[in-house]
This record gives structure tokens, C-alpha cells and sequence, in this order.
């Protein structure tokens, strides 16, 4: 019985062995116990060490039909050349190829270009700003110490005669330059008619007499702004800055802001037309609009699109408006607006009340009525000197910067000053707006030095500076450029003389220092240090000058 159940074992073994080896899914393993043994232990190692994750992720892939073995090898054999890199040469015969590569080529080649420069040229930029920031720091830095800053102790000057003394005892030269000179002599003469109590002369003009014998012409026009904006009527003496911000002297500020623009485009108008008389046909008939007439007949070419309500006397309708309005001459526009027609009756009749009124401003029912035809019709017009026109007689739409027409930053200057309003009611903070203090906070703060390119343009920084009653700033300003500075320094006196210059209570205070009590942007420039620091490089050679300027001191009170 026992040897018949091993027979039918064994038999069934052979048949199950022969059934594996006729199946070809399985490979036939010939193992002893003890490999079987070493396999297991192996395979038990490199779970432990690799982790249940990999364990998971091959039955994961397995159960979806994947071979994560093949597949790694498959990865491992891809080609790690970068996206950039330039392709392999093709041979020549192959044209299609060829051609396809010589594209990818040079489109990688363009791209490694542009990548390169613009790396290279970001950190110039990068360089060149932090090295402009360090500059300006470093100049504030220098201005807000007493008597440390190498740039006012230079005295490598040569020497020069001197005001009151040519040669000093020993044989010192004057260390006073032409221009200290000459301002020098006008501050000594000053100062005798005040010792000898006489009617004071202005000083301003003293000084603009200076700007005269020096035949420069930015100086002439730094004291042009400067006596444009002194004409203010006299006032009791008193804190400066509170004068400034009363609304009568700013309104007398702002004025005379705006009759200088104008003054002066009037004049630039005329050298234009007086450059090109073919092309303007002038004539003979004096006054504002044949003036204007023969200038846009230069700067507005014919046919330019966009242009509405047809011509005057050939030209254009509204830059002749707008040019008449622009060079101060609100009689020549309305002259202007007549010619034009029926069509501008109503148009007329507001120019008639700006004609009328002594502010050269509308009442407040006619602003209103403009505001409204600017907001309804004038807004999307395509004549950008209409725009400009309502928004400068109505005060509209105060955010527009007027691009195509304010090409430069005296006409921008113009415009904001012609929009001005002030107004103690609850709507004068909205933001349709534009106050005398928004007016300087917008040029100081927000557009700044870095706006004007001020370092390379000090003219024009300290123009819109000035014209906007920003006395002080403009002045430290204009003493932070070396070659402007003994300008600075005169300026600075003759404003002071005239009551004008905001000084800070203590005379230990920066070069430039702001007072909590007053209304921002208002700033306070420290005088007495300005002067110390200017005569410091002459005091030990010209002495009797150097008193003359302490003599601007006398009356210094600090707390």
C-alpha cells in the first residue's frame, strides 16, 4: 500500500514536471534549499534598506503594466544634452536638414545674444542707480554737517583781486573768484547804504545787475525767476512761511508764477517766428495774435489730423486759443474765438468773463458749465489744444498730463498753475482737485530730482522748484552744485532781505529741515550755516568780505 502511494507520488511529479517544461511563461529554476535561503535573506536586505515606498511603487506600476526596471534603464539612457546647446552639424547633402538646423542654430544663437546683453546691461543700470543714490546721499549728508564737507573748504582757487583790498598784509592773494567778486562788491555796497540808513536799494535787482556783467544766460534767468517772484506787495514782518501760506500772497505767488511762463514763451515765440519769416509771414501788423497766427503757422503743420472746428485766418482754431492763452493774452483769444464765428458764441461769452475778471478765473456758475461740456463732449475729443484749452480756463480733469501739447516742463507748469484752486470747502481734498500744496508736494515728492534729471538740468529742477513758491528747497537745490552754488548762496540773501526765506528757529539745524508747525511740503533753510559754509574758504584771505557777509546775520535769534 505504501509503495503504491510513492508510485502515484512520484508519477504525479514527473507529470507536473514535464507540464513546466513544456510551458514556456515561467524560466525553469534548478535551486537548493541553501540559495533559496541566500535569495530570500537578499531580498529582505534591499527591502529594508529601500523602503516600503519602492515596494509600493513597483507593485503599483507592475499592477498597471509597467516595467519599472526597463523603464529606469530606458531613462537613464536619454541624452542630458542642454536646451540650449548648439545642434550637431548636418551633412551637406542633407539640404532640408541642413536648412533646419542652420534656423535652430541661429535662433539659439540669437536668444544666448539677447539673454547676454540684457544681463549685461541690467546690472550697468543697476550700478549706474546705486552709484546716483550714493551721490545724492552722500551730498545730503555732506550739506547737513557743519563744516565738514570738502567740497565748501576747497580753497584751491586761484587768487584774484579782491573787493576792498588787493593784496592783504604778507602778500596773501584774494582767494575770491570773478564771480565772488563781483557778487562781493554788490553786498559791500548794500551793506553801506543799510549802515547809513538810507532807502535800501532791492538787492535782488543788485544782484540781477551781477547776472548782467557775467553775460551768462542761465544766470540771468536763475535772477529773472527770482525778481518775478519777489514782487510781492509789502507785509507786517512775520514768520515767512505763514505769510507764504496765507491765500493772498499765494494767490500773488501764483501769478506772478504764471506771468513769467507766459513772459517768457512770448519771447520764445517771437525768436521762432523771427527765425523763420518766410514760413510765418508775419507782416507788419503788431500784437499778440498776428504773433500767434504766424507761430503755429510754423509749429503746427497743415493738414495735422485730429484738429476740430475748422480755421481762423487759415490756421487752425484751437492752438491759436491755445497759444494765445499760453503767452498770457487772454484778449487775443477771445478775438481769436470771434473771428471763428457763430459756432463759438457760447465759447465767446465765457472767454468775455475771463477777459472781465481781474484773476483772469471764471465764476463759479461758468466753471461749473465748462467742467460739464468738458466731461460730456471735450474729454475724448481728438484735438488735444482743446483739451488743453477747457482744462486750463475750466480747471478739468487735473490728473491729464497734455503730452502732445506740454512738450516741455515749463508748459506742464503752466497748466497745473492755470488749474489751481483753492478752496476751504469739504471737496477741495477730492482728488478732481488741484491745490497750491498738491502742486508742490507733485513736483518735490512725487516726480523729485530723479523726474527732472535734475544733476544734469539744475535749471530747469530749480525753475519749477521756484515758480512754485518752494523758496528753500531750491535753494539747497541749487547749493549742491558746485558750479551753481555761489548763485545759491545769493539768492538765498536777497530773498532772505526781502522777508521771502523760511529759517528754521535753531541755527544748529540741517542746511534744509523741516518744522512739525508747518503745512506739508514746507521745508525751512538753515541761512547762517549756508553762509558760514560759503565764506569759510575765503574768511582767512579776504576777512573784510567775509564780514560783510556775517553782517547778514545780525538780527539771527536761536532758540
Amino acid at each position: 500500500m505504501a509503495e503504491a502511494d510513492f508510485n502515484t507520488l512520484l508519477h504525479s511529479a514527473e507529470q507536473l514536471a514535464a507540464e513546466v517544461d513544456k510551458s514556456g511563461d515561467l524560466p525553469k529554476v534548478d535551486r537548493t534549499l541553501r540559495q533559496v535561503l541566500e535569495a530570500s535573506t537578499e531580498l529582505w536586505s534591499r527591502v529594508t534598506q529601500s523602503g516600503a515606498q519602492d515596494i509600493q511603487a513597483h507593485l503599483l506600476l507592475g499592477s498597471k503594466g509597467v516595467d519599472l526596471p526597463q523603464l529606469s534603464m530606458r531613462l537613464e539612457g536619454l541624452s542630458a544634452r542642454k536646451t540650449f546647446e548648439p545642434l550637431e552639424p548636418i551633412p551637406d547633402a542633407d539640404i532640408q536638414s541642413f536648412l533646419k538646423n542652420e534656423k535652430e542654430n541661429a535662433i539659439l544663437s540669437i536668444i544666448e545674444e539677447t539673454h547676454r546683453t540684457c544681463f549685461e546691461d541690467t546690472e550697468k543700470l543697476q550700478w549706474e542707480h546705486i552709484e546716483s543714490e550714493w551721490k545724492q546721499e552722500k551730498q545730503k549728508a555732506l550739506n547737513a554737517l557743519a563744516g565738514t564737507a570738502e567740497e565748501f573748504l576747497s580753497l584751491s582757487l586761484q587768487p584774484e583781486p579782491s573787493v576792498l583790498n588787493e593784496t592783504l598784509t604778507g602778500g596773501v592773494r584774494s582767494s575770491l573768484g570773478n564771480q565772488e567778486m563781483a557778487y562781493a562788491k554788490q553786498v559791500v555796497d548794500y551793506n553801506q547804504t543799510v549802515v547809513q540808513g538810507v532807502i535800501r536799494p532791492s538787492l535782488v535787482d543788485k544782484f540781477s545787475q551781477v547776472a548782467d556783467y557775467l553775460n551768462d544766460m542761465k544766470v540771468k534767468e536763475l535772477w529773472e525767476m527770482v525778481q518775478y517772484m519777489s514782487q510781492i506787495p509789502p507785509r507786517a514782518t512775520g514768520d515767512p512761511q505763514t505769510s507764504r501760506a496765507s491765500p493772498s500772497i499765494r494767490s500773488v505767488l501764483i501769478s506772478q508764477a504764471r506771468k513769467y511762463l507766459e513772459d517768457r514763451y512770448k519771447t520764445y515765440m517771437t525768436n521762432v517766428v523771427m527765425g523763420n519769416l518766410q514760413q510765418a509771414r508775419r507782416g507788419g501788423i503788431p500784437g499778440t495774435f498776428p504773433l500767434v497766427r504766424s507761430f503755429v503757422a510754423i509749429r503746427v503743420p497743415p493738414g495735422t489730423p485730429g484738429l476740430e472746428d475748422g480755421l481762423v485766418e487759415d490756421q487752425p482754431f484751437w492752438p491759436l486759443v491755445y497759444y494765445c492763452l499760453r503767452c498770457g493774452d487772454t484778449a487775443a483769444a477771445l478775438y481769436c474765438a470771434r473771428q471763428a464765428g457763430p459756432g463759438m458764441d457760447e465759447f465767446c461769452s465765457v472767454m468775455e468773463e475771463l477777459v472781465n475778471n481781474k484773476d483772469n478765473k471764471l465764476t463759479s456758475r461758468l466753471e461749473t458749465l465748462v467742467k460739464f461740456q468738458y466731461r460730456r463732449h471735450i474729454r475724448n475729443t481728438t484735438d488735444p489744444f482743446k483739451r488743453a484749452v477747457y482744462c486750463s480756463i475750466g480747471s478739468c480733469d487735473v490728473n491729464e498730463e497734455h503730452e502732445e501739447v506740454a512738450k516741455a516742463a515749463d508748459d506742464y507748469l503752466w497748466i497745473k498753475l492755470c488749474q489751481i484752486r483753492e478752496d476751504s470747502s469739504a471737496d477741495a481734498q477730492t482728488t478732481d482737485r488741484m491745490t497750491y500744496s498738491h502742486l508742490q508736494s507733485l513736483i518735490l515728492e512725487e516726480y523729485g530730482e530723479s523726474h527732472y534729471n535734475a544733476y544734469d538740468q539744475p535749471h530747469v529742477y530749480f525753475q519749477v522748484l521756484i515758480l512754485t513758491g518752494q523758496f528753500e528747497a531750491a535753494i539747497e537745490f541749487l547749493a549742491r552744485v558746485e558750479k551753481l552754488r555761489v548763485h545759491a548762496v545769493h539768492i538765498a540773501i536777497a530773498l532772505n532781505e526781502h522777508n521771502l526765506l523760511a529759517l528754521p528757529a535753531n541755527v544748529q539745524a540741517p542746511l534744509l529741515s523741516v518744522d512739525p508747525g508747518d503745512k506739508p511740503p514746507a521745508c525751512r533753510l538753515n541761512l547762517a550755516r549756508l553762509i558760514m559754509l560759503y565764506v569759510r574758504k575765503f574768511e582767512t584771505t579776504d576777512p573784510r568780505e567775509a564780514l560783510q557777509y556775517y553782517y547778514f546775520l545780525r538780527s539771527t535769534k536761536s532758540d
